[in-house]
């Protein structure tokens, strides 16, 4: 272990091992704490001359709560469980491409992150990865990403903006639940399976565009206590959100 002074932080780190056949005995760095990290802090690309890859669980949680904003190398590949859980302050992260998984509740309780870009490259996603950021307004989720996980945006309720890329196949369990602010959204073509109470409490959703494919499955344990005014598009066909019917459901009118 190793540490290194940057404006902002002190770093602690680990040399590691790859652990896959493709980079078995490749050295590199974990980043395991940034010790009273505050303001903006940029995390260098090499560490005693070997590339940073990893940011180690709990790295800027625990005693970073003047953090305001994060520039991640392009060596980066793991974000780790609750890297940067419950950092108030932090209002700006810069995720490079090279990052392929942001673990459990990497950025949970992340108050103040206005807007997350997660790039194209992102194969995994922990599931509450995002839960509870409470200023969240836009996200975008890359096509290379199939699975949105289980609450991975519950309770973002600042939430107005969702693009979903084509390639998302399926958005799992509360992946959206209590999203308060969110008024419409698109659900690409390539998502075959929503799960039960993905948008649970979207309570001013209004407008929702769903692939024809899904036309025939059931809607009212994914759609629940939404507006009483939802409308959903199957490319087309229309179906409405009737309350006064069938409270937390929805009925389906061929179009």
């Amino acid at each position: 272990m190793g540490k290194i002074r940057l404006p902002g932080a002190k770093l602690e780190y680990e040399v590691e091992i790859g652990g896959n056949a493709a980079d078995e005995a490749v050295p590199y760095v974990t980043v395991t704490w940034g010790e009273a990290a505050h303001g903006y802090v940029a995390i260098p690309s090499e560490i005693e001359g070997l590339p940073v890859k990893r940011i180690g669980g709990l790295a800027f949680s625990a005693g970073c709560g003047e953090l305001t904003g994060v520039t991640m190398p392009d060596s980066v590949v793991w974000i780790c469980e609750s890297a940067f859980a419950y950092s108030p302050m932090l209002t700006c992260v810069k995720i490079p491409p090279s990052v392929r998984v942001i673990g459990e509740c990497a950025f949970a309780g992340c108050e103040g992150l206005r807007w997350v870009d997660i790039p194209e490259g992102v194969v995994w996603m922990g599931f509450s990865a995002f839960i509870m950021c409470y200023g969240l307004v836009r996200v975008t989720i890359p096509s290379t990403l199939e699975s949105i996980p289980m609450y991975a945006f519950s309770s973002c309720c600042s939430l107005l903006h969702v693009t979903i890329s084509h390639g998302v196949k399926e958005i799992k369990e509360n992946a959206f639940d209590d999203c308060i602010q969110l008024e419409s959204i698109t659900i690409p073509d390539s998502v075959m399976r929503l799960g039960r109470c993905a948008f649970l409490g979207c309570r001013h959703l209004k407008n929702v565009s769903l692939p024809r494919h899904l036309e025939n499955e059931p809607l009212d344990a994914v759609f629940v206590s939404c507006s009483k005014d939802l409308k959903i598009s199957y490319r087309g066909a229309e179906c409405v959100h009737r309350r006064d019917r069938t409270p937390d459901s929805v009925d389906g009118i061929a179009g």
